[in-house]
């Protein structure tokens, strides 16, 4: 079993996993990977299905959650859905990373696990991100399964949020709103159990056919992490990679004209 440090997460007021009570196998496996992690302080949110569908359940589940934080005055909080997992990256010297970015930076919301690609695909295209450290990005990703917030950005959720509950996707709705300083870390620190059956209906056939994917290029394949860590390869070396094209480029150009122009 694997072990790692916990004090890092004393950072957070409050830790808390969304579950939904129709799902205690999820709530097992959530249970099984914060064992893993040493996370022992994660209270559970036990939500309901809603009347008014999985997109509107959710969406109020991480209201409920996020009202619950604020009236209690938490300054900084950290969400989890019960899918959650650790990624490959999963470290320490990341998490650390994370925590002193929150810290030390203006932020709204920070997200440790995400989906890269936007499924609502809109506004959102790979590699259009700001990036800070070599490790962190400004980015509106997908996924609300790990994410931090504190007590300014739990403010603005919950001032705008009627007007699209039930309308979009919660995780659209944190992404695509301008207001939002949104940061991730790369790579990932959470993925999600891809190959769980997804409770929420889809919007659109790209939503539709991410989530087809999702199991055999999420859970086997892990390429949503894999591509975060791309990201911070390039991010890290990309001097390096330059030069390394320009030289290729010289060496093709060469091998052109000899064969073009022999002697």
């Amino acid at each position: 079993m694997i072990k790692y440090e916990n004090n890092l997460y004393n950072f957070f007021d409050k830790i808390i996993c969304i579950n939904l009570k129709s799902r205690p196998d999820r709530y097992e496996s959530a249970t099984i990977e914060f064992k893993k992690l040493n996370i022992n302080n994660v209270e559970f949110y036990f939500a309901e299905k809603s009347s008014k569908g999985g997109k509107y359940g959710c969406f109020e589940s991480h209201i409920n959650v996020i009202k619950k934080c604020y009236n209690k005055g938490y300054y900084n909080i950290l969400i989890f859905e019960d899918d959650l997992r650790p990624s490959n990256f999963y470290n320490i010297e990341l998490l650390n990373e994370s925590i002193e970015f929150m810290k030390n930076n203006n932020w709204d919301i920070f997200y440790l696990g995400y989906f890269i690609f936007n499924e609502d695909a809109t506004d959102n295209i790979i590699l259009s991100y700001n990036k800070k450290t070599d490790n962190i990005i400004q980015y509106n990703p997908c996924s609300t399964h790990t994410y931090c917030l504190n007590k300014k950005s739990m403010e603005k959720i919950l001032s705008t949020y009627h007007n699209y509950i039930g309308i979009i996707h919660y995780d659209i709705y944190l992404s695509n709103r301008e207001y939002f300083k949104n940061y991730c870390i790369l790579p990932m620190l959470f993925e999600q159990h891809y190959c769980y059956e997804i409770d929420n209906e889809t919007d659109n056939l790209i939503q539709l056919a991410a989530r087809k994917s999702q199991c055999f290029l999420g859970d086997y394949m892990n390429i949503n992490s894999n591509i975060t860590y791309l990201i911070y390869f390039y991010n890290k070396y990309y001097y390096i990679l330059g030069f390394i094209f320009i030289i290729f480029c010289i060496i093709l150009y060469r091998y052109y004209n000899k064969f073009k122009f022999p002697n």
